[in-house]
Parts: C-alpha cells; sequence; structure tokens
C-alpha cells in the first residue's frame, strides 16, 4: 500500500490557466516572482495549484485550507490551517511538466527531468559523480540517475555533494529495476522512477 501521492500536470493542457487561476493564493504568487522566468513562474504556480486541489480531495478540505511554506525542520510541508493535519511535499518542473509528492508519514523527495538530446549528460554527472561511480552510457538511465539525486536530496535534506556510488550502481547494474530500496545515512530510502515519453520521474521517500 502506498503511502503517499503523487500528481503530474502539463503547461500545455487547457486547463492548466484555469487551475493556476481559480486555486491559488496570493502567497503563491509572491513564491512564484522569485523566478525571472515567465514559464518558471507558471511552473510554480501551476504545481501550487495541483498540490492544493490533490490535498483537498484526499482529506475533504478546501483547496485554501493549505498552508506551504519551509518547516522549522527545513523540509517543506503544506499545512492545514485548523492544525488537524501536515504534509511533507516535493514539487518539481520541467519544460512543460510539473509533479508534486506528498506524504503525511515519509519525508519525500521528487524530481522530473525532460530527456533533452543535446545535453552533455556525461559532463554533468561527472561533475558531481563520486570518483567510483560509472556512468550508464544511455541518455534516459543518465537522466534516471540525475533525478535519483535530486530527489535524494531533497527528501534527506542533505545539501548536494557527490552522487553516492549506490545510486550509480543501481542505474548501470539494474537498468529495469524501478523499485529499489537503498540504507543511505540514517536510514532506509525508497526510490521509485518511471519514463513517461520523454520525461523521466523519480520519487524517492523515508522508510
Amino acid at each position: 500500500m502506498k503511502t503517499y501521492a503523487i500528481i503530474e500536470s502539463d503547461l500545455r493542457h487547457d486547463c492548466a490557466s484555469d487551475l493556476i487561476t481559480n486555486l491559488t493564493t496570493s502567497q503563491d504568487l509572491a513564491y512564484s516572482q522569485r523566478y525571472s522566468r515567465k514559464i518558471r513562474q507558471d511552473q510554480s504556480l501551476l504545481a501550487r495549484a495541483i498540490l492544493r486541489k490533490g490535498l483537498a480531495e484526499q482529506t475533504d478540505t478546501s483547496p485554501f485550507d493549505w498552508e506551504i511554506s519551509l518547516g522549522q525542520d527545513h523540509y517543506f510541508k503544506a499545512d492545514h490551517i485548523g492544525g488537524s493535519m501536515s504534509f511533507y511535499i516535493s514539487i518539481s518542473h520541467s519544460k512543460h511538466k510539473v509533479v508534486v509528492a506528498w506524504s503525511e508519514i515519509h519525508r519525500t523527495g521528487v524530481d522530473i527531468e525532460w530527456l533533452d538530446p543535446k545535453r552533455n549528460m556525461n559532463a554533468v554527472l561527472g561533475q558531481i559523480s563520486h570518483p567510483n561511480a560509472v556512468i550508464p552510457e544511455d541518455l534516459a538511465q543518465q537522466y534516471r540517475l540525475w533525478t535519483m539525486y535530486e530527489a535524494y536530496f531533497k527528501a534527506s535534506n542533505l545539501e548536494p555533494v557527490r552522487i553516492p556510488v549506490a545510486l550509480s550502481q543501481i542505474v548501470c547494474l539494474k537498468p529495469d529495476d524501478y523499485v529499489q530500496t537503498l540504507a543511505l545515512g540514517e536510514g532506509n530510502l525508497t526510490f521509485e522512477t518511471w519514463l513517461n515519453a520523454d520525461y523521466v520521474t523519480t520519487i524517492c521517500y523515508t522508510e
């Protein structure tokens, strides 16, 4: 039984502008202004809109009953204004896609990336990989490793440093195993990864 929820949306969908207009707050708008590019602002607003919609549907509350902020434990959270519920949340966006995840139990990190064929992922991963890590040759697997790296640091609340060797071993040794639990740091982290057309998404959550 899954103990997290995840929603994906697309800025190109007809409903995207309606969601942004009808389900975001002045605080959401203010947060989006930290981005200089219009598409990034829209990504941020759509993500918060679908997060509010998903939380409201799951908990039978209003989309505007939720305060989205950085908690005292330095994890992003959605807190019910009545004080009765709190969820760990994670948001990611790439190109036209946005994805949000939340869990009442698990610290959660999510990342989505568009598979850009022109991006030199060998160079990108080479700069952040542990010296003993092996970088996969396949582009999709390279992006899979990148999303696992991003999701890992969101869920663990660590400063991004080097990709742990264990993550590269998952991708290189088990390229078709898209659910994997690892003992990293003080506890176990579970990774789930999937490919959808030209995007790859990974969610990571604490056990």
